[in-house]
């Protein structure tokens, strides 16, 4: 029998590309329950807005120990779907407004898209920003959108390099903005 044929007559890479799938879907299913089963654990994601809709075996996760203990605590809430943002005040779509916010911090998920932002303001292609991280049409750089971007490896670190990178030039343009 050759070695491009399955049994039944059917081509060898037909077969083990399907088998090769269904073990893959079934693999990222059991691990999936497994690593959400594990962080349910020690937070439960749906009693405090966090549950993702995409399985973890499907995203990049980033654990972070400190936002369940600020969660419990009552120091960090979760807010979803802003209406609008008028000076420094922020406007929910269920009516809810909330004064006086200093920053604004965006947890858009596994898609960055901020649908409350024209795109005149951020735009819809991301990779059009000045490295990937300020809006080129803007006056000064006053709006900083961090983490639009994919890679291999450790995303937190490149994160946190644009955090730093966002800090020197908000802290430069402070003295030449005024």
């Amino acid at each position: 029998m050759s070695e491009r044929k399955s049994s039944g007559g059917y081509p060898a890479e037909f077969v083990h590309t399907r088998a090769r799938a269904a073990f893959n879907r079934t693999f990222q299913k059991t691990a999936g329950y497994l690593v959400r089963k594990r962080y349910n654990s020690k937070i439960d994601h749906d009693l405090y807005g966090l549950d993702p809709q995409r399985s973890f075996t499907q995203s990049n996760t980033i654990t972070n120990d400190e936002l369940a203990w600020k969660l419990m605590q009552g120091r960090v809430k979760v807010k979803k779907h802003i209406a609008r943002v008028k000076s420094n005040e922020v406007v929910f779509v269920d009516g809810t407004t909330v004064a006086s916010v200093d920053a604004i911090v965006l947890c858009t998920g596994y898609d960055p898209d901020y649908p409350f932002m024209s795109a005149d303001v951020v735009p819809r292609d991301k990779s059009q920003m000045y490295l990937t991280v300020f809006p080129r049409n803007r006056k000064f750089p006053t709006l900083a959108v961090q983490g639009c971007f994919r890679m291999k490896g450790l995303i937190i670190v490149a994160i946190e390099m644009q955090a730093r990178y966002i800090a020197k030039v908000i802290k430069v343009n402070i003295y030449t903005c005024n």
